[in-house]
């Protein structure tokens, strides 16, 4: 497996030019995806916070959705697959691997036919959940900043889902 992936280029489409061209291509893309995907709903959501201390979900992420389920660190491509079922029936595809150490999962489910991933960072505020995952539905998708109790948590931002009101 390693000797295939390993093989010297050879040949003009494999020139040291086109390796060039194609990794400069590769780097763009990825700036683009990384400017108005995931790290922009991420900071959406953190100036919301810092602003008004409330998170309006809908607000930060202006696509289609109508489910939002939100993932700890750590948390594995197949637990969020498994978890996700046949509302996103491309998950092993298209999630990530696992979900890394400072970030969030925020899977934004569009009626059960598509799912957007978008990782979060806890400087924009970490989500208080009792489980490894957080589900609401669209019109539920509201959060409260909670007050820093400790001078030891510094500016980090606590998002708790906010109380609906019983009529």
């Amino acid at each position: 497996m390693l000797a295939r992936t390993c093989k010297p280029y050879r040949g003009l489409f494999h020139s040291p030019w086109v390796l060039v061209s194609r990794r400069f291509a590769v780097s763009a893309a990825l700036s683009v995806l990384a400017a108005c995907g995931g790290s922009s709903v991420s900071d959406h959501i953190g100036a919301q916070a810092r602003s008004t201390g409330v998170v309006d979900m809908t607000q930060a992420a202006d696509f289609a959705w109508t489910q939002l389920r939100v993932y700890t660190p750590y948390t594995s491509r197949e637990k969020v697959c498994k978890d996700l079922g046949g509302l996103a029936p491309d998950c092993l595809k298209d999630a990530p691997p696992s979900v890394p150490e400072g970030k969030y999962l925020l899977v934004f489910i569009n009626e059960g036919k598509e799912a957007q991933y978008v990782f979060h960072s806890r400087r924009n505020g970490n989500f208080q959940t009792s489980t490894g995952v957080l589900v609401l539905q669209r019109d539920a998708a509201v959060f409260e900043v909670l007050p820093t109790k400790s001078p030891h948590q510094g500016d980090a931002i606590y998002l708790q889902v906010r109380a609906q009101a019983r009529p």
